[in-house]
């Protein structure tokens, strides 16, 4: 089967949009909103981004029109954010995404980390400041992950060291056959079993999954948010 290369797409991120960087502590944007309730938001995002029985990632201009429209809750919100998206667009073949899987799990992986964001019950997000706060978050990871650490004046740059810093965003969007996903699972069983810390709890959260996989909508998050690859300098990365 052949597997096509990830097509390059400029990511719009918060200093195209608003003219200055991001705030340092990112986490100051939502941390008025409701963990759980952000969470099921981005891990829905991510989902739809890349759903586990499609092999392609939907990056389509349709798809980034379709997503801009869900997270502003307003028409005047819309207007705001797609006016400067169109100053970058030529065509619907040639144009700048702002929803990508990258910021997904980035943000998926900060936020569940943070204790500045707390679960607050009856949390209520048909505001559209709360949208927007959102969208603004994400932008601001759209920046963080699209920034290459500037190397000391001596230090040689050429394609060897550029491209190990593209691998985090390119890798995510390879694409991957759902065919597969069972080898995936046995390996992700298989991590969970031989870590010591997981591995007592596992049965117990196997059945919570089996339980919850009853409700379609919060699978999605389950899946999500379960699927844990690697862990490096104490930070766990999700898939």
């Amino acid at each position: 089967m052949h597997i096509a290369a990830p097509k390059p797409l400029l990511i719009l991120d918060y200093k195209l949009f608003f003219g200055e960087e991001p705030p340092e502590n990112r986490i100051s944007l939502i941390s008025h909103i409701s963990k759980e309730s952000i969470l099921y938001e981005i891990s829905g995002l991510n989902y739809r981004l890349k759903p586990k029985t499609e092999i392609q990632i939907d990056e389509t201009f349709e798809t980034q029109v379709k997503e801009l429209k869900y997270f502003t809750m307003t028409k005047e919100q819309f207007v705001k954010y797609s006016n400067v998206a169109e100053r970058y667009t030529k065509s619907k073949e040639e144009y700048p995404i702002i929803f990508n899987r990258q910021a997904c799990l980035f943000a998926m992986e900060e936020i569940v980390n943070s204790s500045e964001i707390k679960n607050i019950d009856n949390f209520k997000m048909a505001k559209p400041e709360v949208w927007d706060s959102i969208l603004r978050y994400f932008l601001a990871v759209n920046y963080t992950i699209t920034q290459i650490r500037e190397e000391d004046k001596d230090t040689r740059v050429d394609f060897e060291s550029l491209n190990p810093k593209l691998l985090p965003l390119n890798e995510m969007s390879i694409e991957t056959d759902p065919v597969f996903t069972p080898f995936r699972g046995f390996h992700l069983i298989d991590f969970f079993l031989n870590t010591k810390y997981l591995a007592l709890k596992f049965p117990s959260i196997l059945k919570l999954c089996i339980i919850l996989s009853r409700s379609n909508s919060y699978l999605n998050y389950s899946a999500c948010t379960c699927q844990i690859v690697a862990k490096n300098q104490n930070t766990i990365f999700f898939i």
